[in-house]
């Protein structure tokens, strides 16, 4: 089994969870304002949020699947040691599998609700494009896996069937990180530019502060989600600096590797800004799933 769990990436599955649970903390926020407390966790339909998590968990496996599945010839060159080119998982049944994943979490999105089902749809569809088309393009590749990201996010903001205005405001913020962690993982095989990894830093730093600026102009919610958001970035300025320093390709791998896992720390900073602290914590405590993980299986 183990090829095939390394096909699914393993210690990111808990990132695309975090997504979900921090967007079902911004929808009951929204909720909240139209109900007395003691009614909010009598009227939430946590058995739905269940499967949004497990819908989350499919739509990720299922593209990073596909992504080995059309990189097999790419992966057979620079990366031989993949489950695919080493012959341990046949290319068909990774395809199948790829496939059969992301049809398992947009069907489970369409049993919460038609908004989830679309979603999810889109997500899939993103992916696939990403796989085959994007990511060889030094734009639309991270622009694609951070819609990808942005999808995932709104997934969790479907939870209850509603759409508020600022949800795009907040998708914004996963498009912007992700968008940089894909452009960072470019280096990761042939070294990097340490100008170039520095201007990234850049494009992450709306993502960074927004949870404490909406949280606290729509929620007004400042100190809650700080935190965590001073946690991502103990995470993820000290690889980055040595990266810089020394742009070699496993400083770069462990660069990226520090934001994919410290996505995490930022949808606690999401949930902490919308549901307080308590669905901060909760969260984040995939983390040290996602990091225990990591010590088996690749990230990238």
């Amino acid at each position: 089994m183990k090829p095939y769990l390394q096909l699914m990436r393993p210690p990111n599955l808990p990132t695309a969870m975090s997504d979900v649970a921090a967007g079902a903390a911004i929808a009951a926020f929204f909720v909240k304002e139209q109900l007395p407390d003691w009614a909010l966790l009598e009227t939430l339909p946590f058995n739905h949020l269940a499967l949004l998590l497990f819908a989350t968990v499919c739509l990720y496996a299922g593209g990073v699947v596909m992504n080995d599945v059309f990189d097999a010839d790419i992966d057979a060159v620079e990366r031989p040691e993949r489950p695919i080119p080493s012959g341990r998982v046949p290319l068909e049944h990774a395809r199948i599998m790829g496939l059969t994943l992301l049809l398992a979490g947009v069907l489970a999105s369409f049993a919460v609700n038609a908004l989830c089902g679309g979603v999810a749809l889109a997500v899939a569809l993103l992916a696939l494009v990403y796989d085959r088309y994007a990511k060889h393009q030094s734009f639309w590749g991270p622009f694609t896996m951070g819609l990808c990201r942005a999808g995932n996010l709104l997934l969790g903001m479907s939870w209850l069937g509603q759409w508020q205005p600022i949800y795009v405001l907040i998708m914004t913020t996963p498009l912007a990180y992700i968008a940089s962690i894909t452009y960072i993982s470019r280096f990761e095989v042939r070294g990097g530019n340490a100008q170039k990894l520095g201007r990234t830093f850049t494009w992450e730093l709306w993502a960074i502060i927004s949870p404490t600026i909406l949280g606290n102009s729509v929620a007004h919610n400042l100190w809650q989600p700080l935190p965590f958001v001073l946690l991502l970035m103990m995470l993820i300025t000290p690889p980055l600096a040595k990266a810089q320093k020394e742009p070699t390709p496993e400083n770069i791998k462990k660069a990226v590797k520090a934001r994919v896992i410290g996505l995490i720390a930022l949808n606690a900073a999401w949930a902490a800004a919308f549901g307080g602290w308590q669905w901060g914590v909760a969260a984040l405590m995939l983390m040290p799933i996602s990091r225990l993980l990591a010590k088996t299986f690749a990230v990238t």
